[in-house]
């Protein structure tokens, strides 16, 4: 509302508002404490591993896949995302409230 109060644009404007995405990457430490316990998908510079996030440091994440855990180093990682695939609806719906 301030935009049409103050008349700060001169030309007719169309506002869009959007969010980062259900799927939207984990960034901080905050994050991965956010999402401890649900299914991430990270990208590392020579593959990439799916699994349950269970446990961070600021060093490393550690994921629950079928062959176990594995650790990963922070400084390999160029994107951890939430790994939709097979998550069901109720699943989805919590973490809107997280």
């Amino acid at each position: 509302s301030i935009l049409e109060v103050e008349r700060m644009l001169d030309f007719p404007y169309t506002m869009e508002i959007s969010s980062a995405g259900i799927d939207r990457s984990l960034t901080s430490l905050d994050d991965f404490k956010k999402y401890l316990n649900y299914n991430v998908a990270v990208k590392t510079f020579l593959n990439k591993e799916k699994g349950k996030l269970v446990d961070f440091t600021s060093n490393t994440i550690t994921l629950l896949g079928k062959n176990g855990d594995k650790c990963i180093k922070l400084s390999s990682v160029l994107d951890v995302k939430i790994d939709l695939e097979g998550m069901t609806l109720e699943t989805i719906k919590e973490m809107e409230f997280i």
